[in-house]
């Protein structure tokens, strides 16, 4: 800025002010992320068999995806019973199922991410440094049960 010219105290003034502005931003983004959370509000992305229908509105809701809430309802069913994460990808990718990602093959740790997350029995759960909010009945549940050992 013209103003701050070239004194180093000037200069280390206005760096300083906008390191604290820039903390101020991002502890008030997170603060509003949180907020979000704890009202069962969207967050961040929907997860994979989800899109978010009246983004950036106050009536936004997560809608099913039904093409996609088949793969994770069929996933959950595989590994109730007992299918290995690998194998359930191997079928996924044998079949050209496409990944949540869209670009990409099934992996392990996808299929046993899917398997556990708790959104698809309508549970929102967001992380925000060391805060963790869960927030029951925030999306519609794709599985109505989550079987042990998912």
């Amino acid at each position: 800025q013209p103003w701050i010219g070239s004194d180093p105290l000037t200069v280390g003034i206005a760096v300083a002010m906008a390191i604290a502005e820039r903390d101020d931003i991002l502890r008030r983004t997170a603060s509003g992320r949180v907020q979000r959370a704890e009202r069962g509000q969207i967050v961040g992305r929907p997860p994979f068999g989800y899109r978010v229908e009246g983004a950036r509105t106050r009536a936004a809701c997560y809608v099913v995806v039904e093409a996609e809430a088949a793969i994770v309802r069929r996933i959950v069913a595989e590994r109730a019973a007992g299918v290995t994460c690998q194998r359930v990808a191997d079928r996924l990718n044998a079949e050209g199922i496409a990944s949540p990602s869209g670009a990409g093959r099934w992996t392990p740790s996808r299929v046993s991410a899917v398997a556990r997350n708790p959104a698809y029995r309508g549970v929102l759960r967001w992380r925000e440094g060391a805060k963790e909010v869960v927030v029951d009945g925030a999306l519609p549940a794709i599985v109505p049960f989550f079987p042990t050992g998912a």
